[in-house]
């Protein structure tokens, strides 16, 4: 008898364990802590070509922020020869796996490792033969630098005075296919080549060719050129590219901005 109550309430302990297992409903669609918001370094820039109904393709550039800003870039390739940009800011889903876009649907994507799979117009994946084109990449370090409008706005420690005049202020760019860089001192027209070592963080510049108009203040821009004989190291951090010297002394600093051409 003693040891028929003795199983009978060890019966009773395990139904109530297995009871007290059970997930709440509620609980069902809150985050998990593995998800791609929690588990992913989700933060970067993604790239690739859409498909098209009209044209060649849809050429689709997508910054994601820590803040959970976003800016989108879109060219449709064959039809246009600039990117239209829009900015605001975008939302993780229940699940912590999709972000939704402060637009016009389509504007959810699902969030995958250094992957982003745009979702269709119920928030779904894409399964037809053509789904391998609905991804974008994330760009690795080295293309973060290219085909992106840099606007110089420190020299030497010293604040660059900003004009209001787009075509006038100081900037570069980048062109990966050439590894040329072209750009503006703020009057005078640049254009050159460079050697990267991204893995290093190596960047040096070859002598410019510079066209030679004369403007009302010169010598910001003669500083920002002999700056340029001195670098010989990089780093990309947030929106910004830093210019080193041997040394790791700060020789200019630019920030990533909307290119005038594309306005």
């Amino acid at each position: 008898m003693k040891n028929l109550i003795i199983i009978l309430i060890t019966m009773l302990l395990l139904s109530a364990c297995k009871n007290n297992a059970k997930k709440n409903p509620l609980e069902e669609n809150l985050p998990t802590a593995d998800n791609s918001k929690t588990s992913l370094d989700w933060n970067g820039v993604y790239k690739g070509i859409l498909p098209c109904a009209d044209c060649e393709g849809i050429e689709t550039i997508i910054k994601l922020n820590k803040d959970f800003s976003y800016t989108k870039k879109l060219k449709y390739l064959g039809k246009e020869e600039t990117f239209s940009i829009s900015k605001g800011k975008f939302a993780w889903e229940d699940n912590g796996n999709i972000i939704t876009l402060e637009e016009d649907k389509p504007n959810a994507y699902r969030v995958g490792e250094n992957q982003l799979f745009a979702l269709d117009m119920n928030n779904e994946r894409i399964t037809d033969d053509l789904q391998e084109l609905y991804i974008l990449k994330r760009l690795d370090k080295e293309d973060l630098l290219f085909e992106t409008y840099w606007k110089l706005v420190k020299l030497n420690n010293e604040s660059i005075p900003q004009t209001e005049n787009r075509n006038q202020e100081a900037h570069m760019m980048f062109i990966k296919k050439d590894t040329m860089v072209f750009g503006s001192g703020g009057c005078n027209r640049f254009r050159g080549s460079f050697e990267l070592d991204a893995l290093n963080n190596q960047l040096s510049f070859q002598p410019m060719a510079t066209t030679m108009m004369a403007c009302d203040n010169l010598e910001t821009e003669d500083k920002f050129f002999k700056t340029l004989e001195k670098v010989s190291q990089y780093e990309i951090k947030n929106d910004s590219l830093m210019l080193f010297d041997d040394n790791k002394t700060g020789l200019a600093k630019f920030v990533e901005s909307e290119n005038p051409s594309e306005d």
